[in-house]
């Protein structure tokens, strides 16, 4: 009866959006344009050897993720960017833009000049056009623009969303359905009575994944993942659940199915991944990431490989074409572990 009760109040909690409320405060939004620059120069003496390439770094100390650059142009002293940044300001706190104005180089880009704005002076909602000037010759234009934003872009709440409420509901039909399989006489007769359970796999690269996939492959051919109705990784076992849930054919085949096709991709010969085509595509990719203003690391290019390995033929594959494999709750609900990168916070922080 315990049991009965507390799966019921677990499931009236899950439901109910009301019971815990979460309210959100108001911040403010900062919408900075970089228009154009004119008269960039790097010294009469170093433009005759080499035009300025610039771009623009923006700093919002205090600010989340508070820096933000524009991509850079060749050989130009006149760009035109019209690039636009969202920063989120705290409505208590005063702040200042520090804009730096860069030459990229391929080895250590050179910095022109820095100056600062400050934000106190805004009003709302009304554009605010700015002129700066660098060594009182180049000139940088912006549009700034500050908003009240109480409207998040993150729901609120401590209930499931609506979706994922209704993919429960699908689910718990196998689920019912599997564990009567197993107990005969002890199965759940009620929805609320349905236990839910979670596969976890571990971290640990290739070894991780190969892990994983044998443990799905067992557990499918058992039926016990019939019981299951969520299925999480990190690393390895994260690449093993992208891997199983982009591919076209799951879940009507069974992971068990598709291991040779895992084998294979495995074992193939790293050293196609290094030839001088799929270099030059990688190294492009990268380039068009740092020129767009994205922070880029060494993950990056392991990032490539690793793509190119485990997904062949499906690297343009989003998350979001993974709803339609538990549409009608035919396989659990993946859940992969991630992390957001940001210049201004240390990977040590996550250690």
């Amino acid at each position: 009866m315990e049991q009965i009760v507390s799966s019921t109040l677990q499931e009236q909690l899950c439901e109910d959006d009301m019971i815990f409320a979460v309210h959100n405060d108001v911040c403010n939004i900062l919408k900075v344009t970089v228009v154009e620059a004119h008269k960039i120069t790097k010294g009469w003496v170093r433009d005759l050897v080499d035009k300025p390439d610039p771009y623009v770094i923006l700093y919002i100390p205090g600010s989340p993720n508070g820096k933000k650059k524009t991509k850079y142009f060749d050989n130009t002293a006149s760009p035109t960017w019209n690039e636009e940044f969202t920063f989120i300001l705290d409505p208590e706190k005063s702040y200042e833009l520090e804009l730096t104005l860069m030459d990229a180089n391929y080895t250590v880009d050179r910095k022109l000049g820095v100056e600062k704005i400050s934000l106190t002076d805004l009003n709302f909602n009304e554009e605010t056009s700015l002129t700066v000037k660098f060594n009182e010759v180049t000139e940088i234009i912006l549009k700034l623009l500050l908003e009240v934003d109480d409207n998040p872009d993150l729901r609120y709440g401590l209930s499931l969303c609506n979706k994922e409420k209704d993919f429960r509901k699908k689910r718990r039909n196998v689920v019912k359905q599997s564990l009567k399989s197993f107990f005969p006489e002890n199965a759940p007769l009620k929805d609320s009575e349905v236990p839910v359970i979670g596969v976890i796999g571990s971290g640990g690269g290739f070894r991780a994944m190969t892990a994983l996939s044998g443990a799905m492959k067992a557990l499918a051919d058992t039926k016990l993942l019939d019981c299951a109705t969520y299925v999480a990784g990190l690393s390895g076992s994260a690449w093993y659940l992208s891997t199983l849930y982009s591919h076209p054919d799951f879940p009507s085949k069974k992971p068990g199915d598709l291991l040779d096709e895992l084998k294979t991709s495995v074992r193939h010969s790293p050293f196609w991944l290094l030839s001088p085509r799929s270099m030059y595509r990688y190294i492009s990719d990268i380039k068009q990431k740092h020129k767009n203003g994205q922070p880029v690391s060494f993950t990056d290019f392991f990032g490539h490989l690793l793509g190119d390995t485990l997904l062949k033929g499906r690297q343009q594959v989003r998350l979001s074409d993974q709803r339609e494999k538990i549409d009608h709750g035919e396989a659990p609900l993946p859940l992969y572990t991630c992390l957001h990168v940001k210049n201004n916070v240390s990977a040590k922080v996550f250690q």
